[in-house]
């Protein structure tokens, strides 16, 4: 065998199949994908309860978005709505009890209560509304989606969940490990997924065009003004910040050109050892500062909450210490 492992160093092909397993299956520590669960769980619930005050007028049979002009607006043979749960609703109180399940199912999925059935049935549920109401998502609704795909796949119920509670009662904890291989996939998929996210984000920052003038096309992120045009659309922003930043130009530029820089540092900083922790801390503020800006603040919350799977599950333990052994915390 020792005659063996000199050829197999040197080999190419056999040192990759090596990296790739180690990156995609060197056991990983749960804990992760549980805190990620319950803060993407509670987005989920936010963003579910404020569909509650119009429901009915979006999703009522006379609503503005009833199934039939959703039938008209699809493709194929199979029309949008007909891929929603919510489109079985015959009245409002129909509609409202779907609803009501709908938010027990995120509660149970945050909660951490038969995970394995209620992350499927999460992700269900978050479809059944994008479905039912194509044109009314946002970028938001779209990130939130495949941070609960990728739940799905890994075991985000092993930690601080009623499952782990349950299984403590029943004296099996021991019987799952914390650190497993299964938690390794979901949490490299949400690593290179956000990686692409903001690299996509570059590029169409980069290509980003308005007209200036009669001829005149600029490009707001190259030239420095992108920050200004956030701030000046009164249509979405949190706070009007054109007083402060209309005094100075310099201050505009400086914003818009460091928020680029960041998101370039990001792309490859979250996968370096050395710099991953300046960087995750620096995503709070670059992101409180967009939805500030531009009024995303679910959008935010969520790429905040991706950055989960870069932290170190040693650290995330740490902090959610107080909640005792019986969470899954050691």
């Amino acid at each position: 065998m020792a005659s063996h492992e000199p050829l197999a160093a040197d080999n190419p092909l056999l040192r990759f199949g090596a990296a790739w397993n180690r990156f995609w299956f060197t056991p990983h520590d749960a804990f992760s994908l549980a805190v990620l669960r319950i803060v993407v769980g509670l987005i989920l619930l936010y963003w579910l309860a404020t569909w509650t005050p119009d429901l009915t007028a979006f999703f009522g049979p006379r609503g503005m978005v009833s199934t039939e002009v959703l039938d008209e607006l699809g493709f194929g043979s199979v029309p949008p709505s007909r891929l929603s749960y919510l489109s079985l609703a015959n009245s409002a109180t129909e509609l409202y009890v779907l609803h009501a399940v709908g938010l027990l199912v995120a509660a149970a999925f945050t909660l951490g209560v038969f995970t394995r059935f209620t992350s499927i049935a999460a992700l269900v549920v978050a479809m059944a509304y994008i479905h039912r109401a194509e044109f009314l998502t946002s970028q938001s609704d779209a990130v939130m989606v495949i941070l609960l795909f990728y739940l799905c796949l890994g075991p985000c119920g092993r930690c601080l969940s009623f499952d782990r509670w349950r299984a403590e009662r029943k004296q099996a904890a021991g019987v799952e490990q914390d650190v497993t291989w299964t938690a390794t996939p979901s949490l490299r998929l949400i690593q290179i997924h956000l990686t692409l996210y903001y690299i996509i984000m570059v590029v169409a920052q980069l290509t980003a065009t308005y007209i200036a003038g009669p001829q005149t096309i600029s490009f707001p992120w190259i030239d420095g003004t992108a920050v200004w045009w956030l701030a000046a659309r009164p249509d979405s922003r949190w706070i009007d910040l054109t007083g402060l930043l209309g005094s100075s130009l310099v201050l505009i530029n400086a914003l818009t050109h460091l928020l680029m820089l960041f998101e370039v540092a990001l792309i490859g900083g979250l996968w370096c050892r050395s710099t991953r922790r300046l960087v995750l801390w620096g995503t709070i503020p670059f992101w409180l500062l967009l939805a500030v800006l531009s009024g995303l603040g679910m959008f935010a919350a969520l790429m905040c909450a991706a950055g989960i799977a870069f932290v170190e599950p040693s650290r995330l333990r740490r902090l959610f210490a107080p909640l005792g052994s019986r969470s899954g915390t050691r």
